[in-house]
């Protein structure tokens, strides 16, 4: 009963608002939307874009090698991935100096 009371306060409050201030927040919040993919850099996007294209280049390639020669793709597979660790260490060991 104490709570139904409270809920009926709390609405009771809410039914004089204006329609015209319910639409400002609304075309404000579409308008901060509206700013952050203007300002959403092409750059990064390309950058993704390069990668994945890569990316499934490479897993293309990978299961022809896999349809053509079985077993032997997987073993090439596992003398590309220490060799890219390895790269990918001594890299990151010159940017640190």
């Amino acid at each position: 009963m104490l709570r139904q009371e409270e809920q009926r306060k709390d609405t009771a409050g809410t039914e004089g608002t204006d329609t015209a201030d319910l639409y400002q927040h609304r075309t404000r919040i579409a308008g901060s939307f509206r700013s952050a993919r203007r300002s959403g850099s092409r750059q990064s996007n390309t950058s993704s874009l390069l990668i994945r294209f890569i990316l499934f280049t490479f897993m293309g390639i990978w299961v022809i090698a896999y349809l053509q020669y079985g077993n032997v793709a997987f073993y090439g597979l596992f003398l590309i991935i220490p060799f890219y660790l390895f790269l990918r260490r001594n890299n990151t060991n010159r940017n640190s100096q």
